[in-house]
């Protein structure tokens, strides 16, 4: 009988020692930062007027918009989900050490979704970069600042600047996105590790 109180409890004692206190702290400020990031967009796309944005060549179609809403509710469950993981890990040691690694995982299949829908509305990305090079030279010829400079680009140089602005934009919000996930499917081990 007194082995059975010696004895401590099943626990995940190796999670526990496997997990960097580091690692709950950083996910939770990604989880606040990302829970108003991404519900902050969400909103902001929602309440747009939306005349107001064709008129500036920054409406998306349907099914693009429809697709745009629903990535950013799926990424603001993701932001909340890995806001309570890392709370519950930093609360209870390696107790969300499961929940982050799933976090991860569901994280890297949204990336890889939005990878896939930004290159089948590639086209529809590159005609609202291009509208917002055209109208920042615009400004910056009613500014009278390089009016002259501003006036003789030409239209060839307008789509190049905008196919580099979508690529660019494509490329480095999936690269930076990758950048969390991989740390925490890298670091934090799960019950059966």
């Amino acid at each position: 009988m007194s082995e059975t109180l010696m004895t401590p409890p099943e626990t995940d004692l190796q999670s526990v020692a496997t997990v960097p206190r580091w690692i709950a702290i950083v996910s939770i400020i990604l989880g606040v930062i990302g829970l108003l990031c991404w519900a902050g967009q969400g909103t902001a796309m929602l309440l747009a007027d939306p005349a107001e944005l064709q008129a500036q060549g920054l409406s998306l179609s349907g099914w693009h918009e429809t697709l745009a809403v629903a990535g950013h509710v799926v990424n603001t469950l993701l932001a909340l989900l890995l806001l309570v993981a890392g709370v519950r890990l930093l609360n209870s040691g390696g107790q969300g050490s499961a929940l982050l690694r799933g976090w991860a995982w569901l994280k890297l299949l949204s990336i890889a979704v939005g990878l896939v829908i930004a290159f089948l509305f590639f086209d529809e990305l590159l005609m609202m970069n291009e509208s917002m090079v055209r109208a920042e030279m615009a400004k910056t010829a009613q500014d009278g600042k390089d009016a002259a400079e501003a006036s003789g680009i030409d239209e060839d140089w307008v789509k190049a600047m905008g196919r580099g602005v979508t690529i660019a934009s494509i490329a480095i919000g999936g690269v930076v996105q990758l950048i969390w996930p991989i740390i925490v499917l890298a670091v934090v081990r799960s019950r059966n590790d």
